[in-house]
């Protein structure tokens, strides 16, 4: 991709598939056990917004022959205050049947999105993750 008068970017994207101890199991049982895994993901973003305006007037008149003034005055205010909260919450759960013998491991796909200029550095503030899809793999024990 190329914006006129703009250096050379490129997307790059990049897939793991990523396990830990906790996600495996090695049946050495007699019979099928049962497993089931679960995880929540979840961010959330505030902004908070606030302006506020004060104008005030103030006008004075007199007479020294006549012994009296006139004076009056009027202001003005008015303020804004806005928040605003977006929270996303996921919950996943997987359950699996592990054969009597056999080890099985649930593997979850990450992917991470890098905007790069054409040398390869990286751009500030410009990479993004993504999780989702699980595949399984069965070994023997």
């Amino acid at each position: 991709m190329r914006l006129k008068k703009s250096p050379w970017y490129r997307l790059e994207r990049t897939t793991t598939w990523v396990t830990d101890p906790s996600l495996w199991h090695n049946n050495t049982g007699t019979g099928t056990d049962k497993r089931t895994w679960s995880y929540k993901s979840a961010w959330s973003k505030a902004t908070q917004h606030s302006f506020s305006v004060t104008t005030s007037i103030e006008v004075q008149a007199g007479c020294d022959f006549i012994g009296g003034s006139i004076k009056a005055s009027t202001s003005f205010s008015t303020a804004f205050a806005e928040t605003l909260s977006i929270t996303c919450e996921e919950d996943e759960s997987f359950e699996m049947e592990i054969p009597s013998g056999t080890a099985k491991a649930l593997f979850r796909r990450e992917e991470t999105l890098s905007l790069k200029r054409m040398d390869g550095k990286k751009v500030p503030g410009a990479e993004w993750k993504t999780y989702g899809g699980t595949a399984t793999a069965t070994y023997p024990s």
